[in-house]
């Protein structure tokens, strides 16, 4: 199982690639659980992390918290980072733990992912579930699983068009999902 300090290297490659106003947007999304007297006090990046991890608001099992927070001040590229990250050290806690084939760790935080997403759908909130089936995508390994990578296809091409985002839903379906995929969103759009 992965140390802290490999958890702790990885939350400062992060750190390194933040500019001081996504630091100053991130800790405002962070008032509702760090008091106003600490967020005064972080300077870097990696004092909120820290902070956060003290808080049990971030751990190496989840990474969700600061995932969401880097979306939010436009810093996909690691918040897709810490995704994929966190997809890794799954898979490689789940051998540990259990013996697992390779990709079952994986898989399982996909299907996460993807319930997350059908929750989020649910509720109309259709850019967030967008973003947890691609996350879901993403931990499938490329030459697995092809009937879970359509149904994740499906649902993301389904948000796509509840969002009017046409391209972004054909090219899911460009993907081979629509002749395979009884998708009630797809059919019937």
């Amino acid at each position: 199982m992965e140390s802290k300090g490999e958890f702790r290297l990885k939350l400062t490659e992060v750190a390194s690639k933040l500019d001081s106003e996504k630091l100053s947007r991130l800790k405002f999304l962070c008032a509702d659980c760090i008091p106003a007297g600490d967020l005064e006090k972080i300077n870097i990046p990696e004092q909120l992390f820290v902070v956060l991890e003290q808080r049990k608001e971030i751990e190496p099992s989840r990474l969700e918290f600061l995932i969401d927070r880097l979306e939010s001040v436009g810093r996909k590229d690691l918040a897709d980072d810490l995704k994929s990250y966190e997809c890794k050290r799954t898979k490689g806690s789940a051998e540990v733990l259990s013996g697992l084939s390779s990709s079952q760790g994986f898989i399982e935080k996909a299907e996460d992912y993807n319930k997350r997403g059908k929750v989020e759908c649910q509720e109309g909130r259709f850019e967030e579930a967008c973003q947890l089936f691609t996350s879901a995508l993403k931990c499938l390994p490329s030459n697995l699983e092809d009937d879970k990578r359509l149904k994740y296809l499906c649902n993301r091409a389904g948000c796509y068009l509840k969002l009017r985002k046409f391209k972004d839903a054909q090219e899911d379906c460009d993907s081979g999902v629509y002749s395979q995929c009884k998708c009630v969103y797809i059919e019937y759009a």
